[in-house]
């Protein structure tokens, strides 16, 4: 498994019940780009479930023979029988549809959820950025917006003109480690944890992210402290 981003330690912690696996990536630990208590946690996790890490190290290529592949990283060479890739993507979106940018990741939308410059599409789930009344113009990678996004289109194709306001969230399983993250992390000054809570907070003090660290059972209190500083 090539990449320890959420989408690799997702799939890595999956695949580890049935197959020998080893997970690799450009950066030292697993979800490197979070804190270091949930980085440490991730990797604890993928160790117990007999994931073996290999940080630190990039792919130079890789070759697919009859005995199957062989991964040449600055690291030394890695076999396997089945290579995966969690290490990005690429835009397939119509260009007419983001201002002809073929690289664009996201449609433009308005608070309706309508294409901005199409009054007749409307855009939900992964594709779509919108206007929040906190945040600015946002998208939120996570199923759980395309949910919510698929059913406000819904209702706004019926002919509502409420604005979508939900907050960005999003939760991943790591095999039994489950995170969760209310609001956005950006402009954090502060941040200090309670237990299996991550509280932050921008320069005025007032909560602009919440990350849960296995407390499913928290997530209305999260959810609660973020609403209450907007």
């Amino acid at each position: 498994m090539v990449g320890a981003g959420l989408i690799g330690t997702e799939t890595a912690a999956t695949l580890a019940s049935d197959h020998h696996l080893t997970l690799v990536d450009m950066l030292d630990h697993p979800l490197a780009r979070f804190l270091p208590s949930v980085s440490e946690a991730a990797e604890a996790t993928l160790s117990e479930l007999g994931v073996r890490f290999v940080g630190g190290c990039l792919i130079e290529a890789t070759e697919h023979g009859p005995d199957g592949w062989l991964v040449s990283t600055t690291d030394g060479e890695l076999r396997c029988d089945v290579l995966v890739s969690a290490a990005g993507f690429a835009s397939s979106l119509p260009p007419e549809l983001t201002g002809g940018d073929s690289r664009a990741l996201t449609i433009p939308a308005d608070q309706t959820l309508r294409v901005i410059g199409h009054e007749s599409f409307w855009a939900c789930g992964d594709c779509v950025s919108f206007p929040h009344p906190r945040w600015g113009r946002i998208a939120i990678p996570h199923w759980d917006h395309a949910i919510w996004s698929g059913r406000h289109v819904a209702a706004s194709i019926m002919g509502s003109n409420a604005p979508y306001v939900r907050d960005p969230y999003f939760f991943s399983d790591i095999g039994p480690l489950r995170i969760q993250q209310v609001g956005l992390p950006d402009q954090v000054c502060d941040w200090s944890e309670d237990d299996s809570l991550i509280v932050r907070r921008d320069a005025a003090g007032s909560v602009t992210c919440v990350l849960l660290m296995g407390a499913p059972a928290r997530l209305l209190e999260a959810r609660r402290l973020v609403e209450s500083a907007a």
